[in-house]
């Protein structure tokens, strides 16, 4: 799942300034390129408590679940929305919030590698990050490659394809169930 995000929101740290130069004609971009960032900064916040709040009401499993499709689920409209919009600050305001929605399930993935992971949660988080870094360093690669044939919508498109995938990925993750069962545990509870 985070290799999918990682490749899904590598465009936002690599490739916002250029995209908004060539596409958008925003020249002094340096605002628009920071409020991805900056709505991002308020949506971790929020989805943390969030999936807290949802674990306490619904369970583990489907609080954590949600979240993550809520958060990716919602990133991937505001992505395609950009599309839609000829009006460049209205798809820099789109781009930003699917950032932010994709930010917003942050917390949660951290969250799920504490409660799976539980004593190896230090090594479950690293090949987590692992994951997103390689999905990262692929993005560069093929949104680089469509950006410089200056094809970005197909560039923006993989983008998407990439947090679609994280978002349905979420359906197989089960925060419930530790990859170890510790010694002398009782078997996991089966969520429906």
């Amino acid at each position: 799942m985070y290799f999918a995000f990682g490749y899904g929101v590598n465009f936002y740290f690599f490739w916002l300034p250029s995209y908004l130069v060539e596409v958008r004609g925003i020249q002094n971009f340096a605002p628009y390129a920071a409020l991805p960032f900056l709505l991002a900064a308020f949506a971790d916040m929020f989805g943390g408590w969030t999936s807290d709040a949802l674990v306490r009401r619904i369970g583990l499993k489907w609080g954590r679940r949600t979240v993550g499709l809520l958060g990716l689920g919602g990133s991937v409209l505001f992505v395609l929305l950009s599309f839609a919009s000829w009006n460049p600050v209205y798809a820099v305001i789109s781009l930003a919030m699917g950032f932010a929605a994709a930010d917003f399930m942050v917390p949660n993935c951290w969250a799920i590698c504490l409660d799976i992971g539980k004593r190896y949660s230090g090594t479950v988080t690293g090949f987590m990050n692992t994951a997103a870094q390689i999905g990262g360093a692929i993005a560069l690669t093929v949104i680089g490659y469509f950006a410089g044939r200056k094809q970005w919508n197909i560039a923006i498109l993989t983008m998407a394809i990439g947090l679609l995938i994280s978002a349905l990925l979420y359906l197989v993750i089960d925060a419930s169930r530790p990859l170890v069962r510790e010694e002398g545990s009782p078997e996991p509870r089966k969520d429906p």
